[in-house]
């Protein structure tokens, strides 16, 4: 089940006509910055937006990246949810837009 809050670095995503790239790290979402765009590393998961805003329409295409799933265990060996692609989704949908 996903949080009621957004996580701190959903703020302002979407707002703009671009690419936003988050990093799944102790089952936060972090943001990854401009300069690191196009780096993935096996053992992490992502999450990557592209909106392009005309007037006041907007789209979004939003894709992830999923590494080795061990990346995303919790201590005790449950899975996060946000290793899963409809929580992204339905995260990003609630949170967003």
């Amino acid at each position: 089940m996903a949080p009621e809050r957004p996580p701190p670095a959903f703020e302002g995503a979407g707002q703009e006509s671009g690419l936003q790239v988050w990093r799944v790290e102790r089952l936060e979402l972090v943001t990854v910055p401009p300069s690191r765009h196009g780096d993935f590393f096996v053992g992490d998961a992502y999450l990557v937006l592209h909106t392009v805003r005309r007037g006041a329409a907007a789209a979004y295409r939003l894709h992830y990246w999923l590494g080795r799933v061990k990346s995303c265990l919790c201590q005790d060996g449950e899975v996060s949810y946000l290793c899963f692609p409809q929580n992204f989704i339905l995260a990003f949908s609630l949170w967003c837009c």
